[in-house]
């Protein structure tokens, strides 16, 4: 039973801060970017998910765990596909304002996908290498 009471808080907890989100990004003072812009609000999100660490701690999450075994291949091609896209999907699409959404889970969900490539291909086998290597000297 105390299980369903703690979903439930974290339901709670991740439908406030999605109101939250969703009204300060309504909000015109949000318009445009920078520190002025977001950063009150990347410090409640910040303040939101420290309270909620805190309390109930960390739960071990093997999708993050496996997003940590790619970021450094993501970190390396990231930009790769995003000039990818810039170049070859046409400015109507991508300048769509109608699109925001969309258009970051489509760059994330290609980023991610050759990212986890290049981490099989590239990454792995030169670490394996390196292991070998290493166990020689």
């Amino acid at each position: 039973m105390k299980s369903i009471i703690i979903l439930d808080k974290y339901f709670l907890y991740s439908i406030l801060l999605v109101v939250i989100s969703f009204v300060f990004i309504k909000h015109p003072i949000f318009d445009g970017h920078g520190v002025l812009k977001w950063g009150f609000l990347s410090f409640i999100i910040l303040l939101i998910l420290l309270i909620i660490e805190n309390t109930y701690g960390i739960a071990k999450s093997n999708f993050l765990f496996w997003l940590g075994e790619i970021s450094y291949s993501l970190y390396l091609t990231h930009i790769i596909i995003l000039e990818f896209i810039l170049k070859h999907i046409t400015p109507e699409i991508w300048n769509n304002p109608n699109l925001g959404m969309s258009k970051i889970l489509f760059y994330l969900a290609i980023s991610i996908s050759f990212s986890y490539l290049v981490y099989l291909l590239v990454e792995k086998p030169f670490m394996n290498l390196g292991k070998k290597l290493i166990t020689k000297l």
